[in-house]
């Protein structure tokens, strides 16, 4: 019975059958051993690896300071004085510096002067027997006349000047408090003035001095929070972009592994795939073997024959169904039909 091929096996292990030029003895039908295949691990499907990204952190937004402002506070405004106005002492005429109002009073007081002054005269009037006479009244009259003008003159001067006197030092009195009184005026109105400006100068001072600290703390904490949220983006950054650097190191490292451990599983499939192949053709050359053993054998009858082919056939059968079970591991072998 001749083997059929399928157009499968190579070239190389084409069955070429012999005639035997020896006698051979009698043997007991060829047991065909199948090769003990193992079965192979197929290699991992290579797991591609994505590239761990850097996001980078923004520095914070810088926020915005506005300055104090100072505002000056001004002087308080002045205040207008009022000048003390002298008042003029005046007096009207004392009827008492006058020297008829005196000779009218000594004539009138009948006083010892004029007594003596009016009987001198009746005396020397009576000497010449005028006692009773207007003449002698009048010559009375006159002698007290003469006698209280000096005095009367006197007194009325005395008035007079006494009188002049007062109105001059109530004159002088306010003339002075008048001008005292203006003079301390314009001294507190001055000092007021003065006292208003220096502390209007100190407010604003201290106003500007507190507003120059507040807006230089302002700048300075400003510029602080800036470089503390510029460091803080800077190290978030760097340790980013380490960690997608280590990251994408590992994926690198796993990708490199799985496509070294994927190269090794190959180089061993495809060492599996020849000795598979290699265990179809030993396989193949023991049928053969076997067979042109029967046929050829002259101790054999052709019952005899028939069992052992039938029994060599079984055995092939079972070999190449071993060989089909591991085939999809194995990769395409070459189908054999025994018959």
């Amino acid at each position: 019975m001749a083997l059929l091929q399928k157009g499968l096996l190579p070239q190389s292990i084409a069955p070429t059958i012999t005639a035997s030029t020896f006698n051979p003895v009698s043997s007991a039908a060829h047991a065909a051993t199948s090769a003990s295949m193992f079965n192979p691990v197929s290699s991992a499907a290579h797991a591609a690896t994505s590239a761990s990204m850097f996001n980078p952190v923004s520095s914070a937004a810088h926020t915005a300071t506005s300055a104090s402002m100072f505002n000056p506070v001004s002087s308080a405004a002045h205040t207008a004085i009022t000048a003390q106005k002298a008042t003029a002492a005046t007096q009207t005429v004392d009827p008492n510096s006058m020297t008829s109002t005196q000779l009218n009073n000594i004539i009138s007081s009948n006083s010892p002067l004029m007594q003596q002054a009016r009987t001198g005269a009746l005396q020397f009037g009576n000497q010449r027997g005028l006692l009773n006479s207007s003449m002698t009244a009048g010559a009375a009259q006159g002698a007290m006349v003469r006698a209280a003008t000096p005095i009367a003159q006197a007194n009325a001067n005395m008035v007079g000047q006494q009188s002049f006197n007062n109105q001059r030092n109530i004159q002088q009195t306010n003339l002075i408090n008048a001008a005292a009184i203006n003079s301390n005026a314009r001294f507190n109105s001055n000092a007021v003035d003065n006292i208003n400006s220096l502390n209007a100068r100190a407010v604003n001072q201290g106003a500007q001095f507190n507003a120059a600290a507040i807006n230089s703390n302002a700048r300075f904490n400003s510029n602080a929070v800036d470089n503390i949220n510029s460091f803080n983006a800077k190290v978030a950054n760097q340790g980013a972009q380490f960690n997608a650097q280590q990251s994408n190191a590992i994926a690198q490292g796993n990708q490199n592994s799985i496509l070294s451990t994927n190269k090794s599983n190959n180089a061993i499939q495809q060492n599996i795939q020849l000795q598979g192949m290699r265990s179809v053709d030993a396989i193949t050359q023991g049928y053969l073997t076997a067979y042109n053993g029967i046929q050829t054998d002259p101790n054999m009858n052709a019952a005899n024959k028939t069992t052992a082919l039938s029994n060599l056939k079984n055995q092939m059968s079972n070999a190449q169904n071993a060989l089909s079970a591991v085939s999809g591991s194995l990769g395409n072998l070459p189908a054999v039909v025994w018959q």
